[in-house]
């Protein structure tokens, strides 16, 4: 029997979403003669440069940091990368969302700013990704960072930083600290991205008696027209403290992505792999899933030729039957 090539295949820190997909698709890969080395310091925008510079083969992210990178945007504005191509999405959904204490009264962002309320939320810093989409939403709500520390409020973010290692690929060790704020009675609400699992917002809204507030249509179409995105439903109830369903800001999928370089036999091996095993993949910490169809990818980016050919090859088969 041949030996098994090995792929490097940029993921993250072990028990990260993209380390959690990354063992998925190395189980479905089994007996297919490929097998993946999961690369765990390229954590975010690290992993899509690792990928564009052929470091890794594949790698797996959020659909902002594939855009990001094509269109030469925002913290990716610098990489000289590879167009980078999907390969497969994995169901996924996330979105930004905010809220406060419920005993504030407020059910609208920008009451916060009618009312110079010192809101105390813990948000993303400014340099990462998702951070800018947070200040955008801010400034178009007739906030700021600056502003809330006048009326007495401030940001805290959800994670301590240790300092960088000496290696420019590895991400600095974060360590949660949304627990720690809200015990000390240091934050009264969040600004952060959230899914069925994130234990950021898990934390929160299970220590502190919260309320979910709405962001204004107008504001979310002027940050998706600008940095990407999708609007999505946050559903009622997916969290204590969110009352009905709100639009917001999201994402459907987290990409499994390569480059024009990246081997069709490869690319087919992981698209076969993950539908003969999508049942069993379910049984992961995070919740992901996989649906065997052509995914609508986000502007901007486009499937792997051998993707959207494996996937033709599907209807094709399914119309002939």
């Amino acid at each position: 029997m041949a030996a098994s090539r090995r792929v490097r295949f940029a993921a993250s820190g072990m028990g990260s979403y993209w380390y959690e997909i990354g063992t998925m698709i190395q189980r479905a890969l089994a007996g297919s003669g490929f097998e993946l080395e999961l690369e765990t310091s390229t954590s975010d925008h690290r992993n899509v440069r690792a990928v564009g510079r052929g470091d890794c083969a594949v790698g797996v992210t959020m659909p902002p940091f594939v855009d990001w990178a094509n269109r030469r945007f925002g913290v990716l504005a610098d990489a000289d990368l590879a167009e980078l191509l999907v390969i497969a999405a994995i169901n996924q959904p996330v979105w930004l969302a905010a809220a406060i204490e419920r005993a504030a009264g407020i059910g609208e962002l920008r009451e916060v700013a009618q009312r110079k309320y010192p809101w105390r939320p813990v948000m993303l810093p400014p340099d990462q990704l998702l951070g800018m989409y947070v200040d955008r939403l801010l400034e178009l709500h007739g906030l700021s960072r600056d502003a809330l520390r006048e009326w007495g409020g401030g940001d805290l973010g959800p994670n301590l930083r240790s300092v960088d290692s000496d290696r420019p690929t590895t991400p600095r060790v974060m360590r949660p600290q949304t627990r720690q704020h809200a015990l000390s009675g240091r934050t009264d609400g969040f600004f952060l991205y959230t899914s069925w699992t994130v234990q950021w917002v898990r934390d929160l809204t299970s220590i502190l008696e919260l309320r979910f507030v709405g962001l204004e249509e107008s504001a979310l179409d002027v940050t998706i027209r600008e940095f990407g995105g999708e609007k999505l439903i946050l559903p009622a109830r997916l969290f204590p403290g969110a009352d009905a369903d709100q639009p917001a800001i999201g994402w459907r999928h987290q990409y499994v992505y390569g480059t024009r370089d990246t081997e069709p036999d490869l690319v087919v091996a992981i698209l076969r792999g993950l539908e003969d095993t999508a049942d069993r993949l379910l049984l992961n910490a995070q919740g992901h899933s996989y649906t065997p169809i052509a995914p609508a990818l986000v502007p901007g980016v486009a499937l792997h030729p051998a993707a959207a050919e494996y996937y033709d090859s599907r209807v094709r088969a399914r119309l002939a039957s």
